[in-house]
């Protein structure tokens, strides 16, 4: 039960990581 959820989280981390870059990148234009 906790590998699964530690799998979950690490799984939405991982997801989230591309969204700071882009967000990154806007700023750095603007």
């Amino acid at each position: 039960m906790h590998f699964i959820h530690l799998f979950i989280l690490y799984m939405f981390l991982k997801e989230d990581e591309p969204f700071n870059k882009e967000e990154q990148k806007i700023a750095d234009s603007n």
